[in-house]
């Protein structure tokens, strides 16, 4: 038995309306509760994946605290750095940064064996400190992405005479997006066999899932017949099984020949009945075309 046979011959209960499992751009929205936080041992994941303001504010805090460290190890060594005022932390720390940076302006200097040896581990600190820190600011400046435009809305409306689930994805970028394929899954509520509500996925069969490449605009379609797990759902069925479609794109960028993936969901307040998208392809005055992306998620009644 096909899974989207065992899918509609399991009840489901009528429910409240939940909150999505996911935001349209693939962010989960449930809350991890009682899992470790190992932040040291997955830093540079973090540092990798967090917002570039983050970022940077993680690399000064990470400076700062380095200065301020040493510094107090001055502190430490009672009057050990030249033509600085004993017991001054500002002269400590200005030291500590032009150490760090090697800067080495020739006014502040160690004075005893203890400075010499505290610069000595700090230089090489900084020289740690900036290579990773290069290192981290390339890789994620330098990372792949995918700069795709899914429809707002997929549409589950009727087109040559066979009902189909359909939406569009548009290529942001001059480049291409070579040996492309996508994968589209229904994430749906359903009662086991005990009684108990659990999430089920199950794939679409696709007209066509994969593409020689993205250059402008792509409609992805799924016949829904007696085969399919959106069979005879209308708005509320899909609203009573919390009805979500996942979709996972991959291909290679032609300019950078680096593997890229995008993603998208469409909770089932983003599936619309018996529409039809609006027609990007136009046709200049001078008989040239042009994709207008100004209608890209625009529909229409049939």
């Amino acid at each position: 038995m096909s899974d989207s046979r065992q899918a509609k011959s399991v009840p489901v209960r009528r429910m409240e309306r939940q909150a999505p499992f996911m935001s349209t751009d693939g962010k989960m929205l449930v809350r991890r509760v009682g899992l470790p936080r190992p932040f040291l041992g997955d830093a540079y994941h973090w540092l990798r994946t967090t917002t570039w303001p983050r970022t940077f504010l993680a690399i000064t805090a990470g400076w700062l605290l380095s200065n301020a460290f040493f510094a107090v190890l001055y502190l430490l060594g009672g009057d050990c750095i030249t033509s600085a005022e004993p017991g001054s932390f500002a002269d400590a720390f200005f030291f500590s940064v032009q150490t760090l940076s090697t800067i080495g302006y020739g006014g502040l200097a160690p004075a005893t064996d203890y400075a010499n040896t505290v610069t000595s581990i700090e230089a090489f600190y900084g020289l740690l400190f900036t290579a990773v820190t290069t290192g981290l600011l390339f890789a994620k400046f330098a990372a792949p992405t995918a700069r795709l435009h899914f429809a707002r809305e997929a549409l589950i409306t009727t087109l040559q005479g066979k009902r189909v689930l359909c939406f569009r994805i548009a290529n942001a970028r001059e480049s291409h997006i070579v040996e492309a394929s996508i994968r589209v899954s229904l994430a749906r509520n359903e009662e086991d066999e005990f009684g108990s509500l659990i999430r089920r996925i199950y794939d679409l069969t696709l007209v066509r899932d994969s593409s020689p490449l993205i250059a402008l605009t792509w409609t992805v379609m799924h016949h829904i017949d007696e085969d399919s797990p959106l069979w005879e759902l209308d708005a509320e069925g899909l609203a009573d099984i919390n009805a979500t479609l996942l979709v996972t794109v991959s291909g290679t960028e032609d300019q950078l020949a680096a593997r890229v993936h995008a993603r998208h969901i469409y909770t089932n307040d983003h599936l619309v009945f018996d529409r039809r998208y609006v027609d990007v392809l136009r046709v200049d005055e001078d008989g040239s075309r042009y994709v207008d992306y100004r209608v890209f998620h625009d529909h229409v009644p049939l």
